[in-house]
């Protein structure tokens, strides 16, 4: 691509050669000649006298003084190199095709367009809208129904009666309505007794759902997702969990039974949620917090046990005075005896 098509793409001024073509967008660090690069901060101007890069994308006040590349000037380099990326590498709806070793039920209702790779296996009852890519050795039980345009990742496994809207992403070895943990007194063995998940999940629209994560279906209502919501890898979503609309979830959450998180909510890696609580919408929750009560709306938390942010900072700051105070108040004791 030429740097003045990427122009159309995103706004800047041009010092240097405007019909200059770059093969692919790098790192600053990393970048080599027919590259293009951008400094998304103070800590990678020391590499604008070092790149190997052809084009450099930055703010006007960081312009070096004798630049070997050609120099787009825009006032927020990362927003553009992601509107850049999202053109040039955007993925393409994969051709329609059916693997002669994938298992498809006669008793289906599937698109003519839908790409279905290797060993998939699509049970009775299913339902698949318009431009649905589903990849090799993915399992589709019973009666479940997926929206157009969505696509799903190799070994993903979706359990029986599972809704997923439309523009939906599920990344490698997800499973999806696998039953909940809901045990309920001892059987005639004095083994827990298990109480019979019989809900299921419904994914909206837009919705992103990372690698090896795992969602639960309900144990009467559904588990649900709300639309436009992301949910990074190794993230547990527990049985009756509603999660509202554009909500951010990373890595290894693991979020309890019944839990209602309102829209918006961003959750940083590792946090964990108690059963039965609600965190109000827009609320942001700090990595490895544990969350175990409810929460209003616009909160930021942080700690284990999940408290005000700032709050928690200070006990940090005060915990870290611990061993200095310890030492001083065996001083005065030592004065006093």
């Amino acid at each position: 691509m030429k740097v003045s098509e990427a122009l159309k793409i995103i706004s800047g001024e041009v010092s240097g050669d405007p019909d200059i073509e770059f093969n692919r967008i790098a790192p600053i660090q990393t970048a080599q000649n027919g590259d293009l690069t951008f400094v998304s901060g103070k800590k990678y101007l020391k590499y604008l006298s070092t790149t190997n890069a052809s084009i450099v994308i930055l703010r006007p006040e960081n312009k070096p003084s004798n630049p070997t590349y050609t120099i787009i000037f825009n006032d927020n380099p990362t927003e553009s190199i992601n509107k850049l990326l999202r053109v040039i590498y955007a993925e393409k709806p994969l051709q329609p095709y059916r693997s002669p070793t994938a298992r498809v039920s006669e008793k289906s209702d599937i698109s003519k367009n839908t790409f279905i790779g290797d060993n998939v296996i699509i049970s009775d009852g299913v339902q698949i809208g318009d431009s649905v890519s589903i990849a090799a050795n993915s399992f589709i039980g019973e009666n479940v129904s997926i929206g157009e345009y969505t696509r799903i990742h190799p070994n993903v496994t979706i359990y029986k009666n599972t809704k997923i809207g439309r523009y939906v992403t599920i990344h490698a070895g997800a499973v999806i309505a696998s039953d909940g943990f809901g045990y309920s007194g001892v059987d005639q063995h004095g083994n827990p007794h298990k109480v019979p998940q019989v809900g299921s999940v419904n994914i909206e629209d837009y919705v992103e759902i990372g690698a090896n994560t795992t969602i639960d279906r309900g144990t009467l209502g559904d588990t649900e997702i709300g639309c436009g919501t992301k949910i990074d890898n190794l993230v547990q979503v527990a049985h009756n969990v509603r999660i509202g609309k554009r909500c951010l979830i990373t890595a290894q959450v693991g979020i309890a039974g019944s839990t209602v998180i309102g829209d918006g909510v961003v959750i940083g890696g590792q946090a964990g949620f108690v059963d039965h609580i609600e965190i109000g919408e827009g609320t942001m929750i700090g990595a490895q917090s544990g969350i175990s009560k409810s929460f209003p709306p616009g909160s930021f938390i942080s700690g284990s046990p999940a408290k005000g942010h700032q709050k928690n900072l200070r006990q940090q700051a005060m915990v870290s005075k611990l061993e200095k105070l310890f030492e001083e108040v065996k001083k005065i004791k030592k004065k006093l005896e």
